[in-house]
C-alpha cells in the first residue's frame, strides 16, 4: 500500500518539478538509533529542481503515507 502511495505522490510532483529520475529506499522492522530509515535520490537537470522536489516529497510522505 505505502509503495503505490509513494508512487503516486512522485508521478504528482514530478509534474511541477520535472525530474529525471526518482529512487527511494524505506528501512522497515528494527532501525538502530542514528542510522538512516530513507535514503532518497533525485536526478534533474536543475539543482533546484531535485531540491524542491525533495522538499515537497518528504512533507507529502510525512502527511499522507502510513508508514
Amino acid at each position: 500500500m505505502a509503495g503505490s502511495m509513494i508512487c503516486r505522490i512522485v508521478e504528482g510532483l514530478n509534474v511541477d518539478h520535472p525530474c529525471l529520475a526518482f529512487s527511494i529506499v524505506h528501512r522497515y522492522g528494527f532501525v538502530p538509533v542514528g542510522e538512516p530509515s530513507v535514503l532518497i535520490r533525485v536526478h534533474a537537470l536543475r539543482r533546484t529542481e531535485a531540491i524542491r522536489m525533495l522538499e515537497d516529497f518528504l512533507h507529502r510522505l510525512k502527511a499522507d503515507v502510513p508508514i
